[in-house]
Order: C-alpha cells, then sequence, then structure tokens
C-alpha cells in the first residue's frame, strides 16, 4: 500500500457542513426513527457487511422508488458517542437529490435496513453527485486505518462521505469529524489525507 499524502487545506465549503434549500446547515446525525424498516433481504442483517455495501443497499433501496435519485452524501455516528472505532458507527443517514430539487432521504434502523424514504420538497446543495462505483472506492475501514497511519487517532463524532462543491472537483471523501470542530478527510479513490481547518 502507498504511503498516503496529507495535506492541509483552509476551505468552508469542504468542511462538513452543508446547506439544504439555500439555509446552512450541518446535517444532523440522528438516530432513525420512523417505523416501517425495510431491508432488501435477510443478508442486510448480516454484521459482516462493509460501509460500501450498505450504502448499495440504500442506494438500490431509494432508486428502487426513485430511479433518477443520485446519491449526494452520507453521514454516520456511534450511539455510545464519539469512538475511535470506526465499526461503531452504525447509525447513518443517506441524502439523494431528485428530479424537480427535490432530496430523498433515508435513515438506517440496523446494519444494512432503513426506514422508508422520506422525499422533502426542497434541494440539497453544495455537494457533487457521488457516481456510486463502489468497487472503485476505498471501504470506510480502510479510510479509518489510512487516517491512524498519518496520526489522526483521536475519537471522532461521526464521519460523513460526500463530494463537497469547492474549486476543483476530484473525488468523494470520507471526512471525520472530531469533537473540537475540526474535519480530516480521506479520498475514496487515491487514499489522501486532507485536513480542514
Amino acid at each position: 500500500m502507498k504511503k498516503p499524502v496529507v495535506r492541509l487545506i483552509v476551505a468552508v465549503a469542504a468542511t462538513a457542513a452543508c446547506t439544504f434549500g439555500g439555509v446552512g446547515s450541518a446535517m444532523a446525525a440522528t438516530p432513525a426513527t420512523q417505523p416501517g424498516a425495510v431491508s432488501l433481504s435477510a443478508a442486510t442483517q448480516d454484521s459482516t457487511l462493509s460501509y460500501l455495501d450498505v450504502a448499495t443497499i440504500a442506494v438500490q433501496r431509494v432508486q428502487s422508488s426513485y430511479p433518477l435519485a443520485k446519491l449526494l452524501e452520507s453521514s454516520g455516528f456511534s450511539a455510545s458517542g464519539p469512538t475511535d472505532d470506526v465499526n461503531k458507527i452504525t447509525s447513518w443517514k443517506f441524502v439523494f437529490q431528485l428530479p424537480g430539487n427535490k432530496t430523498a432521504i433515508i435513515e438506517s434502523t440496523g446494519w444494512g435496513t432503513f426506514a422508508p424514504p422520506v422525499v422533502i420538497n426542497r434541494p440539497w446543495t453544495e455537494d457533487y453527485v457521488i457516481d456510486w462505483t463502489p468497487q472503485s472506492y476505498l471501504d470506510i475501514t480502510a479510510a479509518d486505518a489510512i487516517l491512524k497511519k498519518a496520526g489522526y487517532v483521536s475519537a471522532y463524532s461521526s464521519v460523513t462521505m460526500r463530494a463537497p462543491l469547492g474549486p476543483k472537483h476530484t473525488e468523494p471523501y470520507y471526512i471525520f469529524n472530531f469533537p473540537d470542530g475540526s474535519h480530516t478527510a480521506v479520498g475514496l479513490v487515491d487514499g489522501n489525507v486532507t485536513a480542514f481547518q
């Protein structure tokens, strides 16, 4: 495995904050509370599923109802609070762009199970669409290992996967959000580490 490259970038648009319908707000990572959890199959309950598997299930679940839905981002947290163990990040929310300036949000109810998607009649902004080709991406466990090898060993409060708008679009990132308000990203394709301030 190649040695990770560490970069320092000062950029507001590249943080984990995003804008919903033109009003700035951080994507809240809250547990799913909706009844009616849906899983694609019994296998989705399997704790051996990777994050990429779970994200693929979310994409398939939303696109089964909204075929033109495009993945924008996901945000996950641990129910037990800040952690340095990525395997404890098990509560996820996925956000999708829909035609007509609408947004679909789907929340996990378990590892690989989801509540029905909720549609909001406003666009989700400040993200590029993520071309969901999971075979091309690092899994979150590999990204976490790269992060720690680069010296970022503190507990994080959440992880966001997104391709933030900025002067140059390269790839989506796993953005590890720390309790002190700092953010460090690992590229899903190149595995490079970027510290945001």
